[in-house]
């Protein structure tokens, strides 16, 4: 019987560190996923900006050949 215990202490605590393991990684990923975000929302926003830059300077290219 105390095999047996010790076989299922080690089970046990490789499940343990297994999950805290796995626990660790996931909010490791959801810490590069959150960061992703928000510079893909920066992006968007310097991109809409430069558009919006680019489509007033053809106004105005358009405005003085007119």
């Amino acid at each position: 019987m105390n095999k047996l215990n010790v076989i299922l202490l080690v089970a046990a605590s490789a499940s343990g560190f297994a999950v805290v393991t796995v626990q660790d990684q996931a909010r490791r990923n959801y810490m590069v996923l959150d960061k992703a975000q928000k510079q893909e929302i920066k992006l968007e926003q310097d991109y809409a900006r430069l558009k919006l830059g680019q489509a007033r300077s053809e106004e105005r290219r358009v405005g003085k050949e007119c």
